[in-house]
């Protein structure tokens, strides 16, 4: 006997995979579209992915914290280094997917981070990685 598999969606669903079955296995990628480096304002959208990254409940709050610091610190350089700045927002985006409010906010997050891996270009890999995002 075939079960019955229906889906009920009390919201939106913009940009979800629906998925019913046993045994499925579903792998997404985001689209994005990045801005240009020279047209990033690196303090604006760092302070902008800050406080998006603050509001999340996270299981590591310190871990995720130090992350930003890091970042926030070599961001406050004459010259960051983008290297450094990618690495540790690469850390800070593996804590942010581990949050219980993760998917709540995920739409929010890739339009703060957006600016910021734009800005990063070939230094942000790891975050477009954690984040499940394909520029």
């Amino acid at each position: 006997m075939t079960a019955i598999r229906n889906v009920n969606i009390g919201g939106d669903a913009h940009g979800a995979i629906i998925n019913t079955g046993d045994n499925n296995t579903v792998s997404a990628n985001i689209n994005v579209e990045v801005p240009n480096a020279d047209t990033v304002d690196i303090q604006l959208a760092f302070t902008e992915l800050k406080d998006a990254l603050q509001a999340l409940h996270i299981q590591k709050p310190t871990k995720l914290h130090n992350a930003i610091a890091e970042a926030e610190e070599e961001l406050g350089q004459p010259q960051p280094d983008k290297s450094e700045v990618g690495e540790s927002l690469a850390r800070a985006a593996k804590y942010v997917k581990e949050a219980e409010n993760f998917t709540n906010h995920c739409d929010k997050l890739i339009e703060r981070f957006t600016p910021v891996i734009g800005w990063l270009g070939p230094h942000a890999q790891r975050i477009t990685e954690a984040l499940g995002i394909a520029l």
